[in-house]
């Protein structure tokens, strides 16, 4: 998956994460095939707002191995509340190992990356 932009979307109420791009070996017990090389790539996130999310701002980006990876994803214009998104932290964003660059897009222009602080196990895959 590359290639993607999400603009000018407006979520009223979110009841659970309101961005989760990963790999995962299974999904309701239904083996998946990660023999396959696959990335998800090059993702805009552009100007959307949230009113509400229930239990708070939380996204996860996890990616499965160095050969599925998340990366090249540019948020600009996230809003919680009304209020702008300008880390990590902002959006309940949590990542692993593999994922990179991931951007936020500030009011003059600069990106400022994702901090470690963000960084998270994979639960689908802690065996790496």
């Amino acid at each position: 998956i590359r290639d993607i932009v999400y603009d000018n979307i407006r979520v009223e109420h979110c009841e659970e994460q309101l961005f989760c791009f990963r790999f995962v070996e299974s999904i309701w017990n239904i083996p998946g095939d990660q023999t396959f090389p696959g990335r998800i790539a090059n993702i805009t996130i552009r100007n959307v707002s949230v009113s509400y999310q229930k239990g708070g701002p939380r996204s996860e980006f996890t990616g499965y191995a160095p050969d599925k990876r998340i990366e090249n994803v540019l948020i600009d214009g996230l809003r919680y509340d009304g209020k702008p998104v300008t880390d990590a932290a902002d959006m309940g964003l949590r990542v692993n190992q593999h994922v990179a660059n991931v951007r936020f897009a500030s009011k003059s222009g600069v990106d400022l990356a994702v901090s470690s602080s963000s960084k998270c196990d994979n639960p689908t895959n802690s065996g790496e």
